[in-house]
């Protein structure tokens, strides 16, 4: 199983167990530039904005 497929499957186990670790997931890719897939796109839909940025900071400064 190739890297990218082996990353896909752990960002939707994380969208399905609502795990905040997606968002960690989700800045690396951005910053690695690898492209999202449409169902974690659309999975974050439902989170406000202040919500996002909150999970994020977490994750980033979680002390």
């Amino acid at each position: 199983m190739h890297y990218a497929e082996m990353f896909e499957k752990y960002l939707t186990k994380c969208y399905e167990t609502h795990n905040k670790d997606m968002f960690a997931a989700i800045i690396w890719m951005h910053k690695n530039q690898v492209r999202l897939p449409d169902g974690v796109i659309q999975a974050n839909r439902h989170l406000s904005v202040e919500e996002k940025n909150g999970i994020i900071r977490d994750i980033l400064y979680p002390f």
